[in-house]
């Protein structure tokens, strides 16, 4: 069985374009998502500061998902123009991952994420890297979820997914980590967005 996949994607959008990104967004983009098999579940979340402003993570069957028909109608050359005009516009940043710990657990919905990144880690260190997640959030008030993953497009590249209702950085110890902690050059916190009606 394949291990689960998750599609991180960062984006900015200009001020003057804010309200149309997410009305594009939270009525169009989402909903097609959502419609294609294997796409499991859908959140957006906005900075609590730093850059890029809007996250959006899509957890999936597998990776494989975005390479299936379903997919293709409804991305890429088969994009609408709505999405065409929106996309033409903002920052986009999309990161297919493989996760690889713990099992295969979806998303908890949680109000505050965390977004660590870790770059040139081989994977004889992945199995470090865990254990400096489990030691700097693992049993911590407030903490619900703490997810491991490796990018499929950037060799030695890991995205951890720290979900909680508190925000999860103000217990991140990067000590945690050992040697490891030079690794991590993102880290970023986010609140969940609820749609505006």
């Amino acid at each position: 069985m394949p291990n689960k996949g998750l599609l991180l994607v960062m984006m900015q959008a200009s001020p003057d374009f804010e309200d149309e990104f997410n009305a594009w967004y939270d009525t169009e983009h989402v909903p097609e998502r959502l419609a294609v098999p294997g796409i499991t579940t859908a959140h957006r979340f906005e900075a609590e500061n730093g850059w890029p402003k809007y996250l959006a993570l899509y957890d999936l069957d597998s990776v494989a998902v975005l390479d299936s028909p379903a997919y293709a109608r409804v991305s890429g050359a088969n994009n609408g123009p709505w999405t065409r005009r929106v996309l033409s516009r903002v920052d986009a940043r999309r990161i297919v991952c493989e996760q690889i710990g713990p099992g295969s657990e979806a998303v908890i919905a949680s109000p505050r994420v965390a977004v660590l990144r870790f770059t040139g880690v081989p994977e004889t260190a992945r199995p470090e890297i865990a254990a400096g997640l489990a030691r700097s959030f693992g049993g911590m008030p407030g903490i619900r979820q703490v997810r491991l993953f490796a990018d499929v497009e950037t060799a030695g590249t890991l995205f951890a997914v720290v979900a909680g209702t508190l925000p999860p950085l103000a217990i991140f110890d990067p000590a945690a980590f050992g040697t490891w902690q030079d690794a991590i050059d993102l880290t970023n916190g986010y609140t969940a967005r609820v749609p505006r009606p």
